[in-house]
């Protein structure tokens, strides 16, 4: 079947790979990144020769080797055209998760879907987080894969309002997994708390503290309980942007 994220045409105006680098280099993580973030042994393994082929290649590393290797023409390109030229240009060819994210990462780049439709959302978030997406079941992400994918996504665009849908979408995931106070970069999403004793706002304002120290109070209280929450989403975002940060060196020598 063919991927409803296929077929679409670029719009005009993509910065050049020199810049987009740039831009991530120089993007803070969060001012202080969660302790042992950039000890990941699970993508010690992967280098230029197996990038194409490794599970654990990042979505952005593979956008920016494919903008480095062709340019922005590549977001016009059917998926059998990237798997024939990663195949000859790239040693050990294409592997099927990574024509996923190569997929979804052109859908962002390309149409406004993904902030304004859920499934859409869900499809592009699948494969932002290593899975496959699936397009005749519905996948309910989680609240940590929400984060991942919107810091993939605004790597790559930040010029797009999310619909009203998407974000009563995101709040019930949030809700759902009772991440109720949801930190950046989905902290725009906001959900009703009536009833539930959550101070949101008085949260806040403790988890800088919480983050740097990466220390929850020790007493037992819904505020404590949501901060630990908060911090193991922040530790797996920052796992995942250190496994971007391991694999951005590769782009300079493609």
């Amino acid at each position: 079947m063919e991927s409803p994220l296929s077929g679409v045409q670029r719009p005009a105006g993509s910065g050049p790979v020199d810049d987009a680098v740039q831009h991530i280099e120089e993007r803070p993580a969060e001012e202080h990144p969660a302790q042992g973030s950039d000890e990941l042994p699970s993508s010690a393994g992967v280098s230029l020769a197996n990038l194409f082929r490794h599970a654990q290649a990042h979505p952005i590393a593979l956008d920016l080797c494919l903008l480095k290797k062709y340019g922005p023409e590549w977001f016009g390109w059917e998926w059998e055209t990237i798997q024939l030229r990663v195949g000859q240009d790239f040693k050990g060819g294409l592997s099927h998760l990574n024509m996923s994210k190569i997929m979804a990462v052109s859908s962002v780049h390309l149409v406004d879907t993904y902030w304004q439709r859920w499934e859409v959302f869900g499809w592009v978030t699948m494969p932002f987080n290593g899975l496959f997406a699936d397009f005749e079941i519905m996948q309910k992400p989680t609240a940590i894969e929400c984060l991942i994918s919107v810091d993939i996504a605004n790597h790559i665009r930040n010029d797009v309002a999310w619909s009203s849908d998407l974000l009563a979408y995101l709040a019930v995931v949030f809700r759902h997994d009772g991440l109720l106070c949801p930190i950046a970069p989905c902290d725009f999403v906001t959900m009703d708390l009536k009833d539930l004793g959550v101070d949101c706002e008085e949260i806040t304002k403790q988890w800088p503290g919480v983050r740097d120290s990466h220390r929850v109070p020790k007493e037992e209280s819904v505020a404590s309980e949501q901060l630990r929450r908060m911090l193991v989403a922040y530790d797996a975002l920052e796992q995942n942007r250190a496994l971007l940060r391991h694999q951005l060196t590769l782009v300079d020598h493609v």
